[in-house]
């Protein structure tokens, strides 16, 4: 039995077809054929001769030359000429892909956007090559940031493991004495960040604790009657725990200066409660109100001449200057007149000019000369606001997301005017045109995404390549073009409400 020379020949691309079997099996006769499995097998017969095999060798790699470069073809024709960046971002614990994470890529002063699908991956096409900052951010991540260099044309794959945000940030802490060391309890902890005052208290241990959803720079106050107060501002990062310790130095016995005092209708003599008692000394002002027995006290430091001012809404307002002696204890007693049927009421409801609902939280401005007063409509859109007097003011109704209206009404000292309000809603909208960037051709069903933080808005372009979308509020956006011919293109733009 004669030996047997095998050569395989290996598909170098998923559309690579065999050599026709009729051709090979032209040759049969000389001793080789075609397997099933894509093998040619020869047979060594006597008269095989060495130009034959040299003659099957020949075409044996010419064949595999031309689906060699038919593979390489391929590749070289797959996402386009220009030069890109691709990358998947995925959990840093879990290595789930994270979806929506936005991915900057800035150059100098450009800066380009692309957004990760629900698979982690992302890809955007840049001009020219060079160096680049990556910058991968999401909601509930930390952001990470990568530096590449990148040649003109080619494609760099950036990827990302993002850990997650803590979700539990803390300010805490213990107070003592300074002098005996020991823990205070019932301290009044005052926590501020912008517009926003955080309150807790020790306990018996003199140990606070608070709790707040992202970091940033907060101003902690310490008070506690009996103890200077004392304050300190500290930058906390989102998820770290911040300790912030206080020792407070007790105030000298003669430091201790108290008003008190009793408030009642003069001609009645019955108390009057919820009255304001106001304490000057220069700038500083001290603030307490009568309980339903009409009586008041407050603290204040230091000794000196105050003056004390009663106020009531239904009373005339009355002013007593006292002096009193560091340690001591002064009473200032007020007795109110109550004033003459002077005022005059507005009210009125705001409701919304298409819908008919009522819109809370407008503000109402009633104007009359230079004098200003300054009411807000309740849940159900209901005003209510007392006067000085009477005459002709003028109302202006005023609520973020609508038209500002005004109305001019006239009323009598003593009387209620109602003034009521429809109110238009402002209308926010984007409109524009997709066009191919080459023939300028109008593009339709180009699906535009609209985004504004959590909020997300989709339309369509129609024949013309244009498209429209009314939104809710001003503020940043970001618009997507997407098409599944053509590569996605966004925009970053602000737009003022209406």
């Amino acid at each position: 039995m004669g030996s047997f020379l095998i050569c395989k020949v290996r598909s170098l691309s998923p559309d690579y077809i065999c050599p026709d079997i009729n051709y090979l099996t032209t040759y049969f006769k000389y001793g080789f054929y075609h397997s099933n499995d894509g093998c040619i097998m020869t047979r060594s017969r006597p008269s095989f001769t060495k130009i034959s095999a040299l003659v099957l060798l020949f075409l044996l790699l010419t064949t595999s030359l031309a689906v060699a470069i038919v593979h390489i073809g391929e590749a070289e024709g797959g996402r386009g000429d220009g030069t890109w960046f691709i990358g998947h971002v995925k959990d840093k614990d879990t290595d789930d892909p994270i979806h929506e994470v936005e991915i900057t890529i800035k150059k100098g002063e450009t800066t380009y956007t692309a957004y990760t699908d629900a698979e982690g991956n992302y890809e955007k096409q840049v001009e020219g090559g060079g160096e680049y900052t990556l910058i991968a951010e999401h909601e509930n991540y930390k952001t990470e940031d990568a530096h590449v260099v990148v040649e003109t044309g080619d494609e760099k794959r950036v990827d990302f493991q993002l850990e997650k945000k803590e979700e539990e940030t803390w300010i805490l802490g213990k107070i003592r004495d300074k002098d005996t060391e020991e823990p205070i309890n019932d301290v009044e902890i005052s926590i501020k960040k912008g517009d926003y005052t955080h309150t807790t208290y020790t306990d018996e241990e003199g140990n606070y604790a608070k709790q707040f959803d992202t970091g940033g720079e907060f101003t902690v106050i310490a008070e506690k009657e009996g103890y200077k107060t004392e304050d300190a501002h500290v930058v906390v990062e989102t998820g770290e725990e911040k300790r912030v310790d206080f020792q407070l130095e007790k105030k000298e016995e003669e430091q201790e200066i108290w008003f008190v005092g009793h408030v009642k209708d003069t001609e009645t003599e019955d108390p009057i409660g919820e009255a304001e008692i106001t304490i000057k000394k220069g700038e500083h002002d001290y603030v307490a109100y009568t309980n339903g027995d009409g009586n008041y006290e407050k603290q204040v430091e230091g000794g000196g001449e105050y003056t004390l001012i009663a106020e009531h809404e239904n009373y005339k307002t009355e002013d007593a200057s006292a002096f009193v002696e560091t340690g001591d204890e002064k009473r200032v007693d007020f007795q109110l007149e109550k004033k003459e049927e002077e005022r005059a009421w507005f009210f009125g409801q705001l409701k919304d000019k298409d819908t008919e609902d009522p819109i809370a939280e407008a503000k109402i401005t009633i104007r009359k000369g230079d004098i200003s007063y300054t009411a807000y409509t309740n849940g159900d859109g209901n005003y209510e606001k007392q006067v000085e007097g009477g005459g002709e003011y003028t109302l202006i109704a005023e609520r973020n997301g609508y038209k500002t209206e005004d109305a001019r009404a006239f009323v009598e000292t003593g009387d209620e005017k109602r003034v009521d309000f429809d109110l238009e809603k402002k209308q926010t909208w984007f409109v524009g045109k997709v066009r191919n960037k080459e023939t300028e051709d109008p593009i339709a069903e180009a699906e535009i995404t609209i985004k504004k933080g959590d909020h997300s808005y989709t339309t369509y372009t129609d024949a013309e390549g244009n498209y429209e979308k009314q939104v809710e509020g001003g503020g940043e956006y970001t618009l997507i073009a997407e098409h599944a011919h053509y590569k996605t293109e966004d925009a970053h733009v602000v737009v003022e409400t209406g």
